[in-house]
């Protein structure tokens, strides 16, 4: 319809100065007196392919009418004006398509126009496609005939055989491969995480001299790598800070926290791995919190019951401090459990002997208690065990089937394995090859013409001269150093007195009269300067 001053039909409800300027913004209003609003009207048949949908609304021409040519909807259908069917565009020219027919309904959901689309370019493309659930995705799909799955889940990499979402050859990850550029992961000189070269395992910055960071040494053994908090991986993992930041933050947490609970933080960080005793502290408050009691027996009967490994360092805390009474013979028990976990380790035909020799071990540490001497520590005895464990192994491994067989070439070639355990595992063979002898075990004893030399002395490392003569100015002039601490300090610079003697230093080795001390061993007195 023409407007009075010739323009042509509107696009949308003419909302000028006509209408009033209430209803400008509205849905309808009054043009000359008549009433005029948008109208959605209801398409027939022969106009979409979805007759409930409209085709003539505010964003339409209101003098637009049934168009004679198919109209394309979607993607490349049109309708079919004859019999008012939806057809594709590839069969307007050849004839009435029955894909659209096939692929109308998708288990009782009517079919999108795209799916149709694409059911004909499958049934085209493909035409053993069968339509189904794959079993990857497990979605409605059109299947492959060599695979049983939809065209996205049929890809496979050439290279790897995983799967792939593009349409390349091969996956990202080996194409990544391809051009040189290797896995994410700790770099072997600087040890951030980062991607390495493949020839150095070097991340790239390292790799190249110019770009190299100078790598900055660990604060508590010297290392030349840095891996958080100024140390380096293995002294982060072993820093005790976990336990600590995990105590406080616990107690901060618990209701009310147990007079105790320092303490065993404490206990766990000396007995007990870094990690190891996080997790124990950790489980140990939730079971504070879930019980409401500090009571050691109570967290210990709750401890059996919900997390067993538990009761093991909460039972050690609390007997060492005396929290709870320890069972009679409870050290003993676990001793015997621990050595028969090392004699059972052993091969069946070598562990008579081994049994027998623990059996000798332990007779002896109870005939030197009963002497008033010096008997060996339980951890001597497993120690020993440990050895000759391994050593059984090793031979078991070469084809030995009893210890007469063993010559001093085998306990060489054992030996060989850790020359910085060489001293200590030769004093458990001998024990043991000792022990075999006098038992009629084997004819001659391999072990006693092997040695272990030693080089003798102070190994460790010393401070240089500036530092000591700084050392001595300190505790020989300064009036603010506690005593204590210059009576050790020039004990250990002047008399090389070890931690040993200082610590088993007593008031009688002392002489107040003549003063003079004497340490632990010596047989001199060591007179004490004015």
């Amino acid at each position: 319809m023409a407007a009075a001053d010739g323009r042509s039909g509107a696009w949308r409800v003419d909302r000028n100065s006509t209408a009033p300027t209430a209803r400008r913004k509205g849905g309808s209003g009054l043009v000359a007196g008549l009433g005029v609003r948008s109208v959605h009207e209801t398409a027939v048949p022969g106009e979409a392919v979805y007759p409930g949908c409209p085709v003539r609304g505010p964003g339409l021409r209101s003098w637009r009418s049934t168009r004679p040519a198919p109209r394309r909807t979607g993607r490349g259908l049109g309708v079919d004006r004859a019999d008012g069917q939806a057809t594709c565009a590839r069969s307007i020219a050849a004839g009435p398509c029955d894909t659209v027919t096939a692929a109308a309904v998708i288990s009782g959901i009517p079919a999108h126009p795209s799916q149709i689309w694409r059911s004909h370019h499958m049934a085209a493309s493909v035409p053993d496609a069968v339509q189904g659930r794959c079993p990857t995705c497990r979605k409605l799909r059109w299947l492959r005939p060599g695979t049983g799955m939809c065209a996205w889940c049929s890809r496979t990499c050439p290279g790897c055989g995983g799967g792939r979402r593009s349409v390349d050859q091969v996956c990202a990850a080996c194409r990544r491969r391809a051009a040189g550029r290797h896995g994410v992961g700790p770099c072997q000189r600087c040890g951030r995480r980062r991607t390495l070269d493949a020839a150095t395992q070097w991340c790239r910055p390292c790799s190249d001299p110019a770009r190299a960071e100078p790598l900055a040494a660990c604060s508590r053994c010297g290392v030349q790598a840095q891996w958080a908090r100024g140390m380096c991986k293995r002294c982060y993992e072993h820093s005790p800070h976990t336990v600590e930041t995990r105590a406080a933050g616990w107690a901060r947490r618990m209701p009310r926290k147990p007079s105790w609970w320092d303490a065993f933080a404490e206990h766990l960080t000396t007995h007990r791995h870094t990690f190891y005793a996080a997790d124990a502290l950790t489980h140990t408050a939730r079971l504070v919190i879930d019980t409401g009691s500090t009571d050691p027996r109570t967290l210990l009967t709750e401890a059996h019951r919900t997390f067993l490994w538990l009761r093991r360092p909460l039972a050690d805390f609390f007997y060492a401090h005396r929290l709870l009474a320890a069972p009679v013979g409870i050290e003993g028990t676990r001793a015997f459990a621990r050595r028969e976990r090392r004699i059972q380790a052993v091969p069946a035909l070598l562990r008579p002997a081994v049994g027998a020799f623990a059996d000798a071990l332990v007779a002896q540490r109870q005939n030197a208690e009963c002497l008033g001497l010096r008997p060996n520590q339980l951890k001597t005895i497993e120690i020993r065990l440990d050895t000759v464990r391994d050593l059984a192994l090793h031979l078991h491994a070469q084809g030995h089937t009893a210890w007469a067989s063993v010559n001093i070439t085998d306990l060489e070639a054992f030996l060989a394995r850790n020359p910085a355990r060489r001293a200590s595992w030769l004093g458990g063979l001998r024990q043991f090859f000792a022990h075999a002898h006098r038992t009629g075990l084997v004819l001659h004893n391999p072990a006693a013409a092997l040695d272990a030399p030693q080089q003798r002395g102070f190994r460790g490392t010393t401070l240089t001269l500036n530092k000591q003569r700084a050392l001595y100015r300190r505790w020989s002039t300064s009036t603010d150093v506690l005593p204590h601490e210059a009576f050790i300090g020039l004990s250990a610079l002047l008399h090389a007195a070890t931690t040993t003697e200082l610590r088993h230093l007593t008031l009688d080795h002392i002489s107040i009269g003549s003063r003079t001390v004497r340490f632990p061993g010596r047989t001199v007195d060591i007179v004490l300067d004015g």
